[in-house]
């Protein structure tokens, strides 16, 4: 651990002010602290009932600027809830922790309910918690709030953010990346690579490299990507451009303005739409249960396809002619149809579709 007497500069102040008004009893208090840091060090900060703002800096060192103001409707429940609040921090030369403690006082039954009451949205004063660091811009990070923001400038090592009940503002992810949401809101300008987990949240992002995505009743837009693979439940996706999309989903809408190279999708009980698809695309495989699939080709493609279906409502535009239909299985009205789209080939089939139930839908922009 680093004692106090080797960090570079640790600043400690207390403004206090209790005021009784509405029958309303405030405090407020404010101190900062600094540690040095190496390249090496891992930074945590896990915060809760405020925000967290992080600036990067060319410092070998990290500034915490803490401030917290508690409201009560009574003076013994404004003392009690102020006891139960503490700032750790933990460092050495390998890591730096930074962590709100707002149950410090409270038995496991106290910390339960006070936990249940969240879940519920439901307070009966207000704790407001907010962080603001200055960082170096490489070193390994993690944040973690609940009920509150985060604000991240330019980031270019390795970050983790775990936002609950709260909104993600960032510019430019450089390195990996790793963000999970939980009922929130967030809005990247760019990511690199990383992991995408969200929960009942809408997310925004306007450039990516190549991005892994875990999605749950949520809401997601991305303007350009280069590749993206998708996991997705009970979601509505709305994607400008993509080179290459691999996706699952389940009670998923799903909108692509234009795919560029290749897609593969599985999805069941949703609906799927490409918008527009190159004419050089290199391959499509769509297999579809329950779900409305609609397509859209350049006039300039020419292709191959194949086409087994079941119980689907199928309709191919003029574009589309169809060499061969094979009854697969007649009790379940199973057929296979292969085609071409505008000029046969001598290639593999570059579409192949296998659909259950539900409708198809190809034609030429």
């Amino acid at each position: 651990m680093i004692k106090l007497s080797r960090q570079l500069l640790s600043l400690l102040f207390f403004l206090t002010v209790v005021v009784a008004a509405q029958a309303q009893y405030t405090e407020t208090k404010e101190f900062q602290k600094r540690f040095a840091v190496e390249p090496e060090t891992a930074i945590e900060i896990s915060n809760k009932y405020g925000k967290v703002e992080l600036v990067t800096w060319d410092k070998d060192s990290v500034l915490f600027d803490i401030r917290m103001k508690v409201e009560e409707r009574k003076m013994n429940r404004l003392d009690r809830t102020l006891n139960n609040i503490d700032f750790d921090f933990t460092s050495s030369s390998h890591y730096l922790i930074a962590r709100t403690i707002v149950d410090k006082n409270k038995s496991q039954l106290e910390a339960e309910f006070q936990r249940f009451k969240e879940t519920l949205l439901q307070a009966d004063g207000t704790i407001e918690i907010d962080y603001k660091v200055w960082v170096p811009a490489s070193n390994s990070l993690k944040v973690e709030n609940k009920f509150g923001d985060i604000y991240i400038d330019d980031y270019n090592g390795p970050i983790t953010i775990g936002l609950s009940n709260g909104k993600l503002k960032a510019h430019d992810l450089t390195n990996q990346a790793t963000i999970k949401l939980n009922f929130a809101d967030a809005s990247i300008n760019s990511m690199k690579k990383g992991r995408i987990f969200t929960n009942y949240s809408d997310f925004y992002l306007k450039k990516a490299d190549d991005i892994r995505i875990s999605s749950k009743s949520s809401e997601i837009e991305i303007i350009e990507s280069k590749s993206l693979t998708i996991d997705s439940r009970r979601d509505k996706f709305r994607l400008r451009e993509s080179e290459q999309v691999e996706a699952d989903a389940s009670f998923t809408s799903f909108r692509l303005n234009k795919l560029i190279d290749r897609g593969t999708f599985r999805f069941a009980y949703g609906d799927l739409e490409l918008e527009q698809i190159a004419p050089d695309f290199s391959d499509l495989y769509i297999q579809s249960r329950t779900t409305d699939v609609s397509l859209f080709f350049s006039p300039e493609a020419k292709f191959n396809f194949e086409l087994t279906e079941s119980k689907v409502d199928v309709t191919l535009g003029r574009e589309l002619k169809q060499t061969d239909k094979e009854v697969i299985d007649s009790k379940n009205s199973s057929n296979r149809i292969k085609g071409y789209f505008k000029q046969e080939t001598d290639k593999k089939h570059k579409v192949q579709i296998n659909a259950t139930a539900g409708s198809i839908r190809i034609f030429s922009n």
